[in-house]
């Protein structure tokens, strides 16, 4: 009786010292610092350079009365987004990852009927002849892009399976192929929105959830090998891919007409220096297509120069970083998996980004992680940390 009272008192002395480790890395919401701290930041970034090209487009205009509203509405969207996004974080956060597991599977399925959906009237919205969002008929306003939440899905859903271990994942494999031969038709359709540079990174981040789960690397070699000799196909066989292969080697060549993302993206990195030209006195955003968007890091380069982008590669770092060490630390080997897996994916859409606006890819459209304007990414990376949150608070200690 003694011994077990005595064995108590250590456990609780060793809880004891444990808690106030885990608090120095939490902030009174409970969540990591480290992870809410840099997605913030990257999201306030990028609300102000939203606002920076919104509200210079407006004065370019020579609107005698200007409609304030309409320079404004980008940031208010965005940071309404963003409060959005905190809130299922931090439901996400409390969710047990055993339950998300049980139904990842029905996730998959539900993501790839959303995805139908954006083929059909009067679900799709089409937009610059894509259509890649999903609406509810009614609601006109509020439109989602299910391929986004796709590479959280496909992170869920691959890592259940090779969370199992070898025997039992010999015994699942064939409705393991079944599910896959899905999520393969679901990759497809993204690429017939089209939109063939967030599917490649859906299918990159697949493999990495694979590669982790103990998929042979000569595996994801020539699962690799394979993608790129579809995708070369791909490209030449659509004029529009091909030319955009074409002018990425030489934008000067066509200064006017394919080449002019590049260009201006070029430019304006070229004139940010080290400090940049200051908040609203970059001039490249008013001629550089999706300065809000795919090129947002231009347009951050340019005002905030070498330092500002530094500082935004810095925190997408220290995201990347973290997850990686939650994932190390967790107990649980789907916990392990789906962790990583998520800083794989942002690292990767990141580093997709960063050499597309540099000129050393030609355009896809990804968009920035927490940076880029648009509320199914933000949204989703954030559900994303959510998960990360909630393995950091019941299986890693900082």
């Amino acid at each position: 009786m003694i011994h077990g009272n005595t064995g108590a008192v250590r456990a609780k002395r060793k809880s004891d010292l444990i808690k106030p480790s885990r608090a120095r890395s939490e902030t009174i919401l409970g969540m990591d610092s480290w992870l809410l701290g840099a997605s913030v930041l990257l999201t306030l970034l990028g609300a102000w350079i939203i606002f920076s090209v919104s509200y210079v487009d407006l004065l370019h205009n020579n609107v005698k009365t200007p409609n304030l509203l309409a320079a404004y509405r980008p940031l208010i969207t965005q940071l309404g987004w963003l409060v959005v996004g905190l809130c299922a974080a931090f439901v996400v956060s409390r969710i047990p990852l055993p339950f998300i597991r049980k139904w990842a599977v029905a996730l998959l399925l539900f993501n790839i009927a959303l995805i139908v959906l954006t083929y059909i009237e009067p679900f799709k919205v089409t937009l610059n002849s894509s259509h890649r969002w999903f609406r509810i008929p009614g609601v006109p306003l509020l439109t989602f892009q299910p391929s986004e939440m796709l590479k959280l899905t496909s992170i869920l859903f691959i890592a259940s399976y090779y969370a199992h271990d070898l025997r039992q994942r010999q015994r699942r494999i064939g409705t393991y192929l079944i599910w896959v031969g899905l999520w393969l038709g679901a990759c497809v359709l993204v690429l017939k929105q089209p939109d063939m540079g967030t599917m490649m990174l859906i299918m990159l981040t697949g493999f990495c959830a694979a590669y982790l789960g103990g998929l042979a690397f000569w595996k994801i070699g020539l699962l690799l090998f394979l993608s790129a000799f579809i995708g070369t196909a791909l490209v030449v066989s659509e004029p529009y891919r091909l030319q955009r292969v074409i002018s990425f080697w030489q934008p000067w060549k066509y200064e006017e007409t394919s080449g002019y993302q590049i260009i201006q993206a070029q430019m304006a990195f070229g004139k940010g220096g080290i400090t940049g030209t200051g908040f609203g006195e970059g001039r490249s955003k008013r001629y550089l297509p999706a300065a809000q968007s795919d090129y947002v890091f231009a347009t951050v380069s340019e005002e905030l120069g070498l330092i500002g982008g530094a500082g935004c590669l810095l925190m997408l770092g220290i995201l990347v970083a973290r997850c990686l060490t939650i994932a190390s630390r967790a107990k649980d080997r789907y916990a392990r998996l789906v962790v990583g897996s998520i800083g794989l994916w942002i690292g990767f859409q990141s580093i997709m980004n960063l050499i597309m606006t540099t000129g050393w890819l030609p355009p896809v459209g990804v968009p920035l992680p927490f940076v880029s304007l648009g509320g199914s990414s933000l949204v989703v990376l954030m559900i994303a940390l959510g998960i990360a949150h909630g393995v950091h608070r019941k299986g890693a200690v900082a």
